[in-house]
């Protein structure tokens, strides 16, 4: 069975912000496979390696694990996901001037999802134009997971929506 690398973040409850509190649950709970960020008050995020027969369902079930220890986390993101030049630069295996010189120069270039300061970029859809344009190889499962982190997060944000 493949292992996919792929992380999660959450809010934490806010009878329970502490994210030290729930360490132990989510080692209980089967997250053993992951390193377990506690930084910041009320969010926890968990770096995965973890076996499934596809990507999507390696973390299906990392979020099952999670949500059955902290029953009411909410997930807010997966990735790989969202990813700036440093992201697309070590993804592609170029360095940082290249991987600026693609998205610059680049016809077809897949949008920004955000243009500021830094853009921020879909890696699914990067990895996808580099394929199919640059005609450049890319990892099959650094693609499979970009893409189902994708799906998960078009998911939590469709749920933001309706909730509004």
């Amino acid at each position: 069975m493949p292992e996919y690398d792929f992380a999660l973040r959450f809010k934490l409850p806010e009878e329970a912000p502490d994210p030290e509190l729930h360490v132990g649950a989510l080692l209980r709970a089967g997250c053993d496979d992951a390193t377990i960020g506690v930084g910041r008050l009320g969010k926890i995020a968990l770096e995965f390696t973890r076996g499934g027969r596809t990507a999507h369902a390696a973390m299906k079930s990392a979020i099952r694990d999670v949500t059955r220890a902290i029953p009411d986390a909410e997930l807010i993101e997966v990735a790989p996901d969202y990813v700036g030049v440093t992201e697309i630069a070590a993804a592609l295996g170029v360095s940082r001037q290249a991987a600026r010189k693609m998205i610059e120069k680049q016809v077809g270039f897949p949008d920004p999802v955000h243009e500021g300061a830094s853009a921020l970029f879909r890696l699914a859809l990067v990895l996808d134009w580099c394929a199919r344009q640059a005609e450049r190889d890319i990892d099959a499962m650094q693609f499979e997971v970009a893409k189902a982190a994708m799906r998960h997060n078009f998911a939590i944000e469709g749920a933001r929506v309706a909730m509004v």
